[in-house]
């Protein structure tokens, strides 16, 4: 969580107030703060269905 909220307040330039872009490979350029939110949900998605289920 600490990591996450480092990145969530380093989202924008101190300069020019412009947020950050990031384009991973072939990938659509996008805003940095769209691209972790879908990486953290991709995440969440993996560990939830990892978990042992309850009947």
């Amino acid at each position: 969580m600490v990591l996450l909220a480092a990145l969530c307040t380093s989202m924008k330039s101190s300069m020019s107030g412009k947020p950050y872009q990031v384009q991973c490979g072939a990938e659509e350029q996008m805003y940095s703060a769209a691209w972790m939110t879908t990486r953290l949900r991709e995440v969440r998605a993996v560990q939830r269905e990892a978990l042992p289920k309850t009947n």
